[in-house]
């Protein structure tokens, strides 16, 4: 199974790279599909030296000339990705030894399996959108998985197909929150409707990396906690849950028939 990394960046280039180093020296990536919502030069030169430095990874770059959002930038990535599955890490997160392989394994073992997901936190500790935990099931390697309602957006990996199932992610939440939300249950939701099945890995933990809070701006820190907290976000994923959650595709991608 071929996997590309769809990374979306803004600035933070000490964090990106970290990250980026983590993923890729495991091997697991052949190419990643990097969209850049108008970083300034010098992080994006950083974190373009730090993609050139893998030889065997392919990179697809889009420069953006001002910030659409992670959710258009990740829709961007999604299109131009060309991996049988698609890994997802916001470009600030790190995993334990083996983690993405046993990601990859989960997907490539059998072919109704959608998604995967490590939480970025202890399970017993999640928020509610990755609570209700349905049934379990054991992997070959032995390793317990939980089939969650809600993908954890934090990391994930999906099979490409899934695109042309659930649709992309919708772009009118706002620059950082809530579309992860509601594509995870939609995602979820559509894929039970086709016989595919959506996991999440509850005895490997990813990581978020320390310095993630130093390196945001107070502005874009004050906009992902008002857009968070934003009462009517909530009540656009109940509407969108509600009308049986309608699939987005953006107009520059080709809608499946």
């Amino acid at each position: 199974m071929r996997v590309s990394l769809a990374l979306v960046t803004w600035n933070r280039p000490e964090i990106v790279v970290e990250s980026c180093r983590n993923v890729l020296e495991t091997g697991i990536v052949s190419e990643v599909v990097w969209v850049d919502n108008a970083s300034d030069d010098a992080a994006r030169e950083q974190i373009g030296e730090c993609l050139r430095s893998f030889k065997d990874v392919d990179v697809v770059a889009w420069r953006n000339t001002e910030n659409e959002g992670a959710a258009r930038g990740l829709n961007r990535a999604f299109s131009l990705c060309s991996g049988d599955a698609i890994l997802v890490t916001d470009g600030d997160i790190t995993y334990p030894p083996g983690g993405l392989a046993m990601m990859r394994d989960v997907l490539s073992s059998r072919p109704n399996r959608a998604a995967v997901s490590m939480y970025c936190f202890p399970p017993e500790t999640t928020t509610d959108r990755w609570q209700d935990v349905l049934e379990v099931d054991v992997l070959p390697s032995g390793q317990m998985t939980a089939i969650v309602k809600a993908i954890p957006m934090i990391s994930r990996m999906f099979r490409r197909s899934l695109l042309s199932v659930a649709g992309y992610m919708r772009e009118d939440f706002g620059l950082c929150e809530w579309d992860d939300v509601e594509w995870a249950y939609r995602a979820y939701h559509h894929a039970r409707e086709a016989g595919m099945a959506c996991y999440a890995i509850a005895s490997m933990q990813s990581t978020h990396l320390p310095d993630v809070g130093r390196v945001e701006s107070p502005e874009y820190k004050a906009a992902k906690k008002a857009e968070f907290s934003d009462p009517s976000k909530r009540r656009r994923v109940v509407e969108a849950r509600n009308a049986g959650w309608p699939k987005f595709f953006p107009s520059y991608v080709e809608r499946p028939q």
